[in-house]
């Protein structure tokens, strides 16, 4: 936000973001959504639509836990947010992954070992989601930092980061 005042509201407990930074990020979710719905009538047409709109529901995901955790006040209602936000982060080199060889299929060049790994992504991608989600392996306890509320990196991180790595590269 910069240099931008956020204002607390003590009564719910929620930051009021500025006009234009609301703004800002309504205007982002609306495109994320249309872009979504725009393709969902293509669903069954085209891999590569599919596989496309995952990646951004994915994303979208978690923009909108990122922009709910920066207008809540208390860390334990923030450190929910920022765990459902963690099924997108786990999800997208899955889906990363996924795109890509939907489009390297539509060319004719996708190596038949691609077709088995897409799943295989998804599949750990989900465990690592589940971790997240229920656990402190991937993700640890929310701390309140001068940048924000954040989890703290749980003993599995380097292995996420390392799948994050390997699938998206």
């Amino acid at each position: 936000l910069g240099d931008r005042l956020v204002h607390l509201d003590p009564r719910v407990g929620v930051a009021e973001l500025p006009d234009d930074v609301a703004d800002d990020v309504v205007e982002r979710h609306l495109v994320g959504s249309a872009v979504v719905l725009f393709y969902s009538n293509r669903l069954r047409r085209s891999a590569v639509t599919r596989a496309f709109i995952l990646l951004i529901v994915f994303v979208v995901l978690v923009y909108l836990s990122e922009l709910l955790v920066s207008r809540i006040v208390e860390p334990t209602s923030a450190e929910l947010w920022l765990r459902i936000g963690w099924i997108g982060i786990a999800m997208v080199p899955a889906a990363q992954f996924h795109l890509s060889s939907e489009l390297l299929a539509s060319t004719g060049k996708l190596p038949n070992y691609r077709r088995f790994l897409v799943p295989g992504a998804y599949i750990v991608g989900g465990i690592f989601a589940a971790l997240a989600l229920f656990t402190e392996y991937v993700a640890g306890e929310a701390v309140d930092t001068t940048q924000g509320i954040r989890l703290s990196p749980g003993p599995l991180f380097l292995l996420f980061t390392l799948y994050f790595w390997l699938v998206s590269a």
